[in-house]
């Protein structure tokens, strides 16, 4: 195989590790009761419906931050070898 092929597979590979731990993230919910919790918070005085989507919109960036500053780590890992 060549070495693209492998370097296709590879990436493959990582981003759905990175997805399968970004499902696990969110099914822990350390996240997203935090974030939950102050869109709660919110809603209590601007609505609870806008507050819970507030509450889940940022937990839903805090996951996608994580994931990206884990990816960039990574890379970075990868390139220093």
């Amino acid at each position: 195989m060549s070495t693209l092929t492998w370097s296709l597979i590879a990436v493959s590979y990582f981003l759905g590790l990175i997805t399968l731990y970004g499902i696990w993230i969110f099914r822990k919910g350390n996240i997203v009761d935090a974030s939950y919790k102050d869109g709660h918070k919110l809603g209590e005085t601007e609505g609870f419906a806008k507050g819970k989507r507030i509450g889940y919109k940022n937990a839903l960036k805090e996951i996608a931050l994580e994931l990206q500053e884990r990816v960039y780590k990574m890379e970075n890992h990868r390139r220093s070898k």
